[in-house]
């Protein structure tokens, strides 16, 4: 199944409309088993990289929430909406880039830079609300390999936030992705494969 779909379980079966989601996750990582098993054909309606970027991209949050957001959870169910669709969007730039399916052009440049920004402010957001955390740790996941590119201030945010997600959890899975985050912040590579290069239990 698709690389990275398990940390979105919970909020698969907690949130269903957040299918949108997780069928941009699962065409990512069709695109990506294409690109390196060439044998494999894409299939009849599968979009471009660059045509899902900009359906990533499009997708309205506040549209999303309608209907399902009270007047007290509205800002909560807007903050997730948010910090999942740019968690993807930089998915789908840096795993892409990272086998040269999307190019490295400005726009998409720019895009990544805005997603980045704008995904660490939902989480300093997001995670102040101790029920939101249980299903944030993708997008942290995918906020930490972006970092690379970022600030120590960043990095230093994701580091703290795997910690105290794994010590209000009780769990060792967020320190096992902080570990390899660490890892590839001091490696000195940069793509998203140098970060994620073998199997971990969290992106089962």
């Amino acid at each position: 199944m698709a690389k990275l779909l398990g940390g979105l379980k919970i909020m698969h079966r907690t949130m269903p409309h957040m299918r949108l989601t997780l069928v941009a996750i699962i065409v990512i990582n069709e695109l990506r088993q294409q690109a390196a098993n060439p044998a494999v054909g894409a299939g009849p309606s599968q979009p471009t990289a660059s045509d899902l970027l900009e359906q990533i991209h499009d997708f309205s949050p506040g549209d999303w929430i309608k209907g399902k957001a009270t007047a007290n959870s509205k800002r909560e169910w807007l903050l997730i909406g948010s910090a999942y669709q740019s968690a993807v969007a930089l998915y789908c730039i840096m795993s892409l880039q990272s086998l040269s399916i999307l190019p490295s052009a400005l726009h998409i440049t720019a895009m990544d830079a805005a997603h980045h920004e704008r995904l660490m402010q939902l989480l300093k957001q997001a995670l102040t609300f101790p029920h939101l955390r249980h299903c944030l740790m993708w997008p942290l996941l995918v906020a930490g390999a972006r970092a690379v590119y970022g600030s120590a201030d960043d990095r230093k945010f994701v580091d703290e936030q795997f910690k105290e997600l794994s010590r209000v959890g009780g769990t060792a899975l967020p320190l096992a992705a902080r570990a390899a985050l660490k890892r590839f912040w001091a490696s000195g590579k940069m793509g998203w494969d140098d970060c994620f290069d073998k199997p971990y239990i969290f992106t089962a």
